[in-house]
């Protein structure tokens, strides 16, 4: 699979530390993703309940479609392989339609 076998142990503490500080930067990071896609889901829940109140179907392929085009094309942007991308949407995206379709089957509009 191309993964090199590497020592276990870090061979210094100076080097430890350094591996540490970018751990660091890499959780706050984490942190602010899984905030946004918590904000995403929210504004997904309110798609959701317009959609109820409107009678309108859940998946619009063309705005899928239009999300995969426009999001690829920043993602390769980013230097970030389109695959990854469309993976990431992937996942996303089922969420999203599960929060709405959630919604959908509520019997009060008022979700």
């Amino acid at each position: 699979s191309g993964l090199a076998i590497r020592q276990r142990s870090m061979p210094s503490e100076e080097l430890e530390d350094s591996l540490k500080s970018l751990r660091d930067e890499i959780d706050l990071i984490d942190e602010e993703i899984i905030r946004k896609i918590a904000e995403r889901m929210k504004i997904s829940k309110r798609i959701g309940v317009y959609k109820k109140r409107n009678s309108v179907t859940i998946l619009q392929l063309a705005r899928w479609e239009e999300i995969v085009r426009t999001r690829c094309a920043f993602g390769s942007s980013k230097e970030l392989e389109a695959e990854f991308v469309v993976e990431l949407l992937r996942l996303i995206h089922s969420e999203s339609i599960r929060l709405q379709e959630r919604i959908m089957n509520s019997s009060p509009v008022d979700a």
